[in-house]
């Protein structure tokens, strides 16, 4: 195997560029990247988006590097004024919940119907790529699953499956009682080595992890609280977002960085009020 100045072995470089080649035709593209905590998805994850869009670490992934599904649907309002090529979703633990799972795909689905023609490539890392919605696959939107496995302090491992070998690992991981034993029963189309980001990039790339990380187990507190917010309480009353903030200035709320909290008992006393 051969790097050629890449920080990955060149051989994953004829899909990448067949990747590129599709969305050069408005045809709607997303690069998945599964595996365990710790082998490695952000890291590649940033290498193949530095190949899309030269320079995309250090100059974009403070807007374009997204942990958890409100900050994706931010990142890509961004990409699309400022023409950026490459979005980055990384789960970073909003795959906890099935409540979470079930949204992050609904907006994946009106994503590519709505974005299609902006020339987008969007690179999803998530620790089981058999949980995206296989509606998905079926309109043949993931060109590849890479799955990285077996990373140590030299180099991290991925084995890519195309979108055709995919329908055959996930099936079998549907089958199977532990499903990553999938990952050596199906044949990848090519394996290979990534090197670690060089170390500026390594930290700039750590310090949004650990921000979208924080933010995360915040809202599971909050939420276990039955703490919500006013987005949350709009959507569950109907009210605008004005007319709570005066129905809601006097009720007892909690501030947490810029955004003030309620306890969600307030729904169930707006519908009331709204009966009378």
């Amino acid at each position: 195997m051969s790097y050629n100045g890449l920080p990955f072995d060149d051989s994953l470089v004829p899909s990448l560029k067949s990747i590129q080649d599709r969305i050069k035709l408005n045809k709607a593209a997303m690069i998945v990247i599964d595996g365990g905590v710790g082998e490695g998805k952000t890291t590649l994850a940033c290498h193949l988006a530095k190949w899309f869009q030269p320079g995309w670490v250090r100059q974009r992934a403070e807007e374009l590097l997204s942990m958890g599904g409100k900050e994706f649907l931010k990142a890509l309002d961004v990409s699309v004024k400022k023409g950026d090529k490459v979005i980055v979703y990384d789960e970073a633990g909003d795959f906890n919940s099935r409540g979470a799972l079930t949204y992050f795909n609904q907006n994946l689905n009106r994503v590519f119907e709505t974005y299609r023609q902006t020339q987008k490539l969007i690179i999803l890392c998530l620790p089981d790529s058999s949980d995206i919605d296989k509606s998905l696959f079926k309109k043949r939107i993931p060109r590849q699953v890479i799955n990285t496995y077996s990373r140590n302090s030299k180099y991290g491992n991925y084995r890519v499956y195309s979108l055709w070998r995919a329908w055959y690992l996930h099936e079998k991981m549907r089958k199977l009682t532990v499903p990553p034993q999938a990952y050596t029963m199906v044949t990848p189309n090519l394996y290979g080595h990534f090197k670690d980001l060089d170390p500026d990039e390594r930290e700039i790339v750590s310090k949004i992890s650990m921000k979208g990380k924080r933010k995360i187990i915040q809202q599971s507190y909050l939420n276990q609280r039955g703490m919500i917010d006013i987005d949350e309480i709009a959507r569950k009353t109907g009210y605008s977002k004005t007319s709570l903030y005066n129905k809601l200035k006097d009720t007892d709320s909690e501030k947490v960085g810029s955004k003030k909290y309620w306890d969600k008992s307030v729904v169930q006393n707006l519908a009331r009020d709204k009966q009378r």
